[in-house]
């Protein structure tokens, strides 16, 4: 059975966390391929200049402020996409956080806030999300996790830990996505020079511009 690939004809890609690095980057490159993207961060400021240098582009980039992690936004803001552009044919959940973790200082509520982020923001997209794509018999859904989900590396403990659980997850919803038509894939970059990565203290080898 081949999967389905979302395709810019078929209707709108949603990136979370698309207001800087890899997000962002995406989302033009995305609208340069035609697609009418969606795009969900905190704030509309960094989107409203994303709208801009997207604008002569084939496809178009829309605002969707919504903090994910809060479910109900979330659910919100699928339904809103639906609405407003179109079904969501590719869902790239890509917004996290890195809070560092180092041995000698572990707090609690930095290990919950990381799986609040990096996690549970994942769940709160993919759950209605999915729904949609379920109903249609067709999806794409891609989760940004992190080379870090393979070995422990200095003060990734949390951060760490909460890629690795995102590939768990994919594994884990494939054999009952696949019956779906939904294809499911995880992108693991190495490091990569954002704004997230230049609060970074451990090495970095490899750093991608």
């Amino acid at each position: 059975m081949t999967l389905y690939r979302a395709n810019p004809k078929h209707g709108v890609a949603w990136i979370t966390g698309g207001s800087s690095g890899i997000g962002r980057a995406l989302a033009k490159d995305l609208a340069a391929k035609g697609y009418a993207v969606a795009v969900t961060a905190l704030a509309d400021d960094p989107i409203d200049t994303l709208i801009v240098e997207t604008a002569q582009m084939p496809g178009h980039v829309k605002s969707y402020p919504c903090d994910v992690t809060d479910e109900t936004g979330m659910a919100r803001a699928a339904a809103a996409i639906e609405k407003d552009m179109g079904p969501i044919v590719l869902a790239v959940f890509n917004a996290g956080n890195y809070i560092a973790t180092p041995g000698e200082h572990l707090v609690v509520s930095d290990f919950r806030r990381s799986f609040d982020v990096n996690y549970f923001g994942i769940v709160n997209g993919l759950v209605p999300v999915v729904e949609h794509m379920r109903v249609r018999g067709r999806g794409h859904v891609v989760l940004v996790g992190s080379v870090t989900a393979y070995s422990g590396w200095p003060t990734t403990a949390a951060y760490g830990g909460t890629k690795a659980a995102i590939n768990i997850l994919a594994e884990s919803l494939k054999y009952d996505f696949d019956k779906m038509n939904i294809r499911v894939q995880v992108m693991n970059p190495g490091f990569v020079d954002t704004p997230l990565t230049e609060k970074n203290t451990l090495p970095m080898p490899g750093l991608m511009p």
